[in-house]
């Protein structure tokens, strides 16, 4: 292996150390596929790449709030369960119909109310993602101590 490229290998995997899963894995498989067949057609690699410009895309939008130091106030779990899917309505996913929140829970929370809305969040669109088209998505939520559980 040449050292450039040698170079290039030990940066990368430096950089994907750094990164969550959600973006180093598919940046992995686009740097496998491209060396186990460098001469492959661009289509073979062209869904991992949206995959990762959807990543991108998304870490912009709300790169504000990862710079910014957290905020902790007080504010309702239902505010956050509404964020959250004000967010996936946002985002376009498909499927938020689906969603069944657990009723009668009035807590309220000392948080990072965006960083929890983001959270839950990522759990919704996951479970939207990778459950059957016609199965509801239950969302529970339940106190615990000063804090709460949301369970998808």
């Amino acid at each position: 292996m040449p050292e450039d490229k040698s170079s290039c290998a030990k940066q990368f995997e430096q950089f994907a150390q750094c990164t969550s899963h959600t973006l180093s894995d598919p940046l992995r498989h686009i740097v496998a596929l491209c060396e186990q067949q460098p001469n492959a057609p661009i289509s073979s690699v062209d869904g991992q790449i949206k995959h990762v410009l959807d990543v991108i895309k998304r870490l912009r939008s709300y790169s504000f709030y990862v710079l910014q130091p957290p905020y902790f106030s007080e504010v309702s779990v239902q505010s956050i369960i509404d964020a959250a899917i004000a967010l996936l309505k946002e985002r376009g996913v498909a499927g938020v119909e689906r969603i069944q929140v657990s009723s009668g829970v009035d807590a309220m929370l000392y948080c990072d109310d965006i960083q929890v809305a983001e959270a839950l969040y990522e759990l919704l669109d996951n479970a939207l993602k990778f459950s059957p088209p016609n199965e509801s998505i239950s969302l529970d939520v339940s106190v615990a101590g000063k804090g709460c559980i949301f369970s998808v």
